[in-house]
């Protein structure tokens, strides 16, 4: 079991738990956040986007809260 598992089993009993979870999770998102600037899109990541553009505009909305971790190529797509 990796530390945020064990961390994350014990978020129930005590709100300090959530807390070093956080934190956990930040610092792995961190530390890995090249790679998922680096990485492609998945081919389904993109029709994904896609449609939900066309149902956006079908229903014409202009603006979304994105709410992401990572390197923000959602938000950049959607602009």
């Amino acid at each position: 079991m990796n530390n945020v598992e064990t961390v994350f089993s014990l978020t129930s009993t005590n709100g300090y738990y959530m807390m070093q979870f956080t934190d956990t999770l930040i610092e792995s998102y961190e530390k890995h956040a090249h790679q998922r600037e680096s990485s492609t899109t998945d081919e389904f990541k993109k029709r994904e986007r896609s449609e939900f553009l066309k149902l956006l505009k079908a229903e014409r909305r202009k603006t979304i809260l994105e709410i992401g971790c990572g390197p923000g190529r959602d938000a950049q797509f959607f602009q």
